[in-house]
């Protein structure tokens, strides 16, 4: 009988974080990046790329991009990021510009 509660305990806990997770993979589970004197900040959220910047994107590598915002100095620019898998994240600015910076300099930011 102590199994049964066990694992009907296990079971539930396991549910309920399942039905928490998408919930928190907004941007309040954002990855942040923030140069030393904090004039630099880049997010990278697990959201739709906005249009403004995908124009900037190749039709092809558009599916591989999601959304996110940047600050330089006080302006604000929406931003499009993917990962090619070495290690990278290359970011696309909606002013055109883009770059790639390692993946290790961002965190996991909560309660943003």
């Amino acid at each position: 009988m102590e199994h049964r509660i066990a694992f009907l305990l296990v079971l539930l806990f396991s549910l309920v974080t399942l039905l928490v997770a998408p919930a928190q993979a907004a941007p309040d589970n954002a990855m942040v990046s923030r140069s030393p004197d904090g004039k630099i900040v880049v997010k990278l959220y697990r959201a739709a790329c906005p249009d403004e910047v995908l124009k900037f994107i190749p039709p092809h590598l558009r599916e591989h991009f999601q959304g996110g915002s940047s600050t330089f100095d006080g302006q604000e620019f929406a931003t499009c990021w993917a990962r090619p898998g070495d290690g990278s994240v290359v970011l696309v600015y909606s002013d055109g510009e883009s770059g790639r910076v390692p993946e290790s300099i961002f965190m996991r930011e909560l309660g943003t």
